[in-house]
């Protein structure tokens, strides 16, 4: 069964039509001992839109049975039924 540990809480949600996206990177990641998460940048090619978000007809904030929802009913692939 699913526990819910935390709600959404990110007030402005970006959203871009499919795009490409420039992410600098290196292979150091790889490394043991090196420590690089975050150092790198992911940026569009398009500019993003800006949307603010809004959560009340979310099934995790209206659905009261949500949370103790089994994952694997609700999911339609031949793996999993």
């Amino acid at each position: 069964m699913l526990q819910v540990l935390g709600y959404p809480s990110k007030p402005i949600g970006l959203f871009i039509r499919r795009s490409i996206i420039f992410r600098s990177d290196s292979n150091g990641e790889d490394l043991e001992g090196y420590a690089g998460a975050g150092l790198y940048d992911s940026v569009p090619m398009d500019e993003e839109e800006k949307v603010v978000l809004d959560y009340s007809s979310d099934p995790l904030i209206t659905d009261e049975k949500f949370p103790t929802i089994n994952p694997l009913q609700h999911c339609s692939c031949r793996k999993c039924n």
